[in-house]
């Protein structure tokens, strides 16, 4: 849930206008700061990451992960581990972060575009996700969510 709602759709869905094709400036996690907003991003994708691949808060430590359980179950999409897709998902999206404005209220005002593709990124990993969680559940299904 967090992934989906505040991750995705808080901190690029709904200022890039992702669901409504208005971008909202105005919705952009810390509006009021220079260069905080795209660290929080980046943050919270870190987190993420690491709480997928079993990586502890508060250090190197590693335990449990969906990683594990998705490998345990031997899921693969073309013949690759499903959990290193996600992964070089991630790292994609990490790479992609590190290139826009440090303020994402400009980066919305100036060049939307490239909040839109960080969106349909984060969307991959969404789908791939929902893909683990639901797909045994008959007459689920995933299309890519964009306003056009």
């Amino acid at each position: 849930m967090y992934y989906e709602k505040f991750l995705r759709s808080g901190k690029i869905g709904f200022p890039a206008g992702a669901f409504t094709g208005e971008p909202s400036p105005q919705n952009v996690e810390a509006l009021y700061s220079d260069d905080l907003s795209r660290k929080l991003y980046i943050k919270a994708l870190e987190s993420v990451r690491d709480f997928f691949n079993g990586k502890h808060f508060a250090g190197s430590q590693s335990g449990p992960s969906y990683k594990q359980y998705l490998d345990h179950l031997s899921f693969t999409k073309e013949g690759e581990k499903l959990s290193d897709l996600i992964n070089t998902r991630f790292n994609i999206i990490l790479n992609q972060a590190s290139e826009l404005n440090p303020n994402l209220k400009s980066q919305v005002e100036s060049n939307n575009e490239k909040l839109l593709l960080a969106f349909d990124e984060l969307q991959k990993v969404f789908l791939c996700l929902s893909k683990f969680s639901f797909g045994s559940i008959k007459g689920v299904l995933f299309l890519p969510l964009r306003a056009t």
